[in-house]
């Protein structure tokens, strides 16, 4: 019953882009610690990505925590201007049952103390090839995503942290709070907030570390 509990807060953290090359980034990620100091998550999970792993790699060691790898988290090579139609329409095409059949996940010997990879997702995604079947295997996967974030939710977790991309951290946006209109692309090392309405519903509570004023024109870049 969500009116006798705590409503649950879910977190997104978008990596820097181009860790690896851009000195930029790797000052984006020695800052996430510091960034995420105020928050206390009950649950932690990330996408398989290498960058991803080093964005958040350094609060891990901090706090001695540790993230779950969910490959429903990596970014998606998608026409994100498409998909948004394709939900508008309600026409999103099915799923399939073998979208994690690529890559097998693997970690380094240093991080395995801090980097769990689930049982049942042991390989990255493989989307078709088609424009619309790429998007459907992208959202399907998000909401796969939001129904692990809510199994996390029966089981007592009341604040939880994402750590992922731009396009696919959009759109899996889009599909746990609804319309929010035109929002610009999720900054570089930056966070959006969603928390949990009595109803059941979660509403969008701070968007590129700002909080969110619902119904502003902010234009896109």
């Amino acid at each position: 019953d969500v009116y006798k509990r705590q409503p649950q807060v879910v977190v997104l953290v978008r990596l820097p882009l181009a860790l690896r090359e851009l000195a930029l980034g790797e000052e984006q990620a020695a800052a996430i610690p510091e960034k995420l100091a105020g928050y206390q998550f009950d649950f932690i999970a990330l996408s398989p990505t290498w960058r991803t792993r080093q964005t958040i790699l350094g609060f891990l060691e901090k706090t001695g925590r540790h993230g779950e790898i969910w490959p429903e988290l990596e970014e998606f090579d998608v026409d994100e201007k498409r998909a948004h139609e394709l939900l508008a329409a309600n026409a999103v095409p099915s799923a399939r049952p073998d979208i994690f059949s690529g890559s097998k996940i693997s970690v380094s010997a240093e991080e395995r103390p801090f980097f769990i990879i689930r049982e049942d997702a042991e390989k990255q995604f493989k989307l078709r090839d088609g424009r619309d079947e790429r998007i459907a295997d992208c959202v399907n996967s998000l909401r796969a995503a939001i129904a692990r974030i809510k199994q996390r939710q029966l089981r007592g977790d009341e604040s939880i942290l994402l750590v992922g991309h731009a396009t696919s951290g959009q759109l899996l946006l889009h599909l746990l709070v609804g319309d929010e209109g035109e929002l610009p692309t999720i900054k570089n090392a930056q966070m959006w907030m969603a928390e949990e309405q009595p109803d059941g519903t979660f509403a969008l509570k701070v968007y590129n570390d700002e909080p969110f004023e619902p119904h502003v024109d902010r234009g896109k870049p």
